[in-house]
């Protein structure tokens, strides 16, 4: 027998549902230890953006993937987001925090975002669908869609890079674990020159890998002047980021969307598909799917009070 911490998470109020879900654990055997109401204020006039949370310390036989099922049961019966990890590396305090960028800190995926202005939006997103989905490369995807923004003007990226709408909770989360030590970076395999953009609303990043734009005499050439950034170099980036803080695997945490986030889903102590792909819910430890990125505070034990929101 373990301990484990289950973490709820909702934008409606949870405590309705309560009765309900602690019989529900306890008709499959697991014992009730504690429960924690992370937001004791949210019934008494929230916020339109505020979520709900508690936390429920049980003790039961569970192995991993048995985890990921109950989790998956508990999300879909009761429309809700619920985490479920073991206490000792919940308990471990997280360091470094990986974010993949498009569709993951921002709402948007910037190639597409390129290829609308370049007149040949419907050909790319079709492209990165596919990618996303796992049914192609994405050595594949990239190098067919950034070939087709040969002779893009690119003086238009920074109005475009302006126009970024950052995910929902986004903010929050980045300011909260910056304010608390965590250390923060973009691996994507978006662009660099999007992801430093994002500093001016999240503060300073502090390391950026994503992939540059080659550009020549002031127009995309249609192919990058890096190494490529995909799942592969994802993986050997927060493991060397990681080594070189010293911090151990149960330490980190990567948020992704994509297929070619799913190595350091896997690796990461804390892996969270946020409203991902099907392939990438299927695989990942955890998803966030009801909610907003702040819920991954209340996974990591911090209560609505310590939240810094401005």
């Amino acid at each position: 027998m373990a301990n484990f911490r289950l973490t709820l998470i909702s934008s409606e109020a949870i405590s309705p549902k309560l009765d309900t879900l602690r019989a529900e654990l306890i008709a499959r055997g697991y014992q009730l230890l504690a429960e924690q109401n992370l937001n004791p204020g949210f019934s008494a006039g929230r916020a339109a953006s505020e979520l709900d949370a508690y936390t429920l310390t049980f003790s039961a036989g569970l192995q991993g993937c048995e985890c990921k099922i109950l989790s998956q049961h508990l999300s879909t019966s009761f429309s809700l987001d619920a985490i479920i990890q073991d206490t000792t590396l919940a308990d471990s305090p997280k360091k470094l925090i990986c974010f993949d960028m498009d569709s993951t800190l921002i709402q948007h995926e910037v190639m597409d975002e390129l290829a609308y202005r370049h007149g040949i939006g419907e050909q790319i997103a079709a492209i990165t669908e596919s990618a996303m989905r796992g049914e192609i490369s994405f050595r594949e995807s990239f190098d067919r869609r950034l070939a087709c923004l040969e002779g893009f003007d690119a003086g238009l990226i920074p109005g475009i890079a302006e126009e970024l709408r950052l995910s929902p909770g986004a903010k929050t989360l980045v300011k909260t674990l910056k304010t608390n030590a965590t250390e923060v970076a973009i691996l994507s395999g978006g662009f660099e020159n999007f992801a430093v953009h994002l500093q001016n609303e999240l503060g300073p990043i502090d390391a950026i890998h994503a992939n540059i734009l080659e550009i020549d005499d002031g127009k995309l050439t249609g192919k990058i002047s890096n190494q490529l950034v995909n799942e592969t170099r994802k993986l050997e980036l927060i493991q060397e980021l990681s080594a070189d803080r010293g911090l151990h695997t149960s330490q980190t945490i990567a948020v992704g969307d994509g297929a070619n986030d799913i190595p350091m889903l896997l690796h990461a102590g804390l892996g969270v598909a946020y409203r991902a792909k099907p392939v990438v819910q299927e695989k990942a430890p955890h998803c966030i799917n009801h909610t907003d990125l702040s819920a991954i505070l209340y996974v990591l034990g911090y209560t609505r009070e310590q939240f810094v929101t401005s």
